[in-house]
């Protein structure tokens, strides 16, 4: 754990190298039962581990399902998500995706080393994180309309698209605008995840603002600058907070 520590602090000098043979024996006993799955390999930096949650055990025991399945991506600890999809994406000879392109035929494609690449990278990972949270909120709304709105549209002959426009949508608009301002706030916050998969590189084609506020102070230590950005996101914050602040203010007075 104290090496993992260590090339997180310097995340583009980070090399992970798995050993296949290890990580299937590891994987088959996670889904035996095992709560702990290391993965390992030989490296300048020594070995590292990546600790699981016991997701597999409890997908193989029927435990998670529907919308509790939905939630995984979104349960998942940021380092981790950035961890496993830097390893996915790699251009070295461990990148799982790079391999797959080399099978069916393509080259391969440098994800975290062309700036461009690598920005959209990271934006794909981050939708495909908050997706899950999405989908939650979604599921949940859609729980809330009641059945029989439905079966009287259908007894008036309105079709699926009708009763999209005149009945789902107009009723999800709470949960759309609710989830927009949250999925918002959770975006320009997002720090781990980032940090983990491309540190804000490269020539820091992916760094946000709060990484650019760690950077500062941390790393180059101008405490002036760092204060200034987090005060800047304190500010887009707070804004969108409100903004979720007067809707759910407005809503209930309409519900009174």
């Amino acid at each position: 754990m104290q090496r993992l520590y260590q090339s997180l602090q310097q995340p583009q000098h980070m090399v992970l190298v798995v050993d296949m043979r290890e990580f299937v024996e590891q994987l088959h006993a996670l889904a035996d039962g095992a709560r702990l799955v290391t993965v390992v390999g030989p490296s300048g930096c020594g070995k590292s581990s990546v600790v699981n949650a016991g997701l597999i055990p409890a997908i193989r025991g029927g435990a998670v399902n529907g919308s509790e399945g939905w939630a995984i991506a979104w349960m998942i600890p940021g380092v981790l998500v950035g961890i496993v999809w830097r390893l996915l994406l790699s251009s070295s000879n461990f990148g799982i995706i790079n391999y797959l392109l080399e099978v069916i035929g393509f080259k391969r494609i440098e994800f975290l080393v062309q700036p461009p690449v690598a920005l959209l990278s990271v934006i794909i990972v981050n939708i495909w994180r908050g997706t899950a949270f999405t989908m939650i909120m979604e599921y949940a709304g859609l729980q809330r309309i009641p059945e029989q709105l439905y079966e009287a549209a259908k007894v008036d002959g309105a079709g699926a698209i009708t009763q999209f426009f005149r009945i789902t949508l107009p009723l999800m608009k709470p949960i759309l605008f609710i989830n927009l301002v949250l999925i918002t706030i959770y975006t320009f916050n997002t720090f781990d995840m980032i940090l983990a998969l491309t540190g804000g590189g490269p020539a820091r084609a992916t760094e946000v603002l709060t990484l650019s506020a760690y950077t500062q102070m941390f790393k180059f230590f101008s405490m002036g600058t760092g204060a200034a950005i987090s005060v800047i996101l304190l500010v887009i914050n707070m804004s969108m907070a409100y903004v979720y602040y007067r809707f759910i203010l407005s809503d209930t007075k309409g519900v009174e």
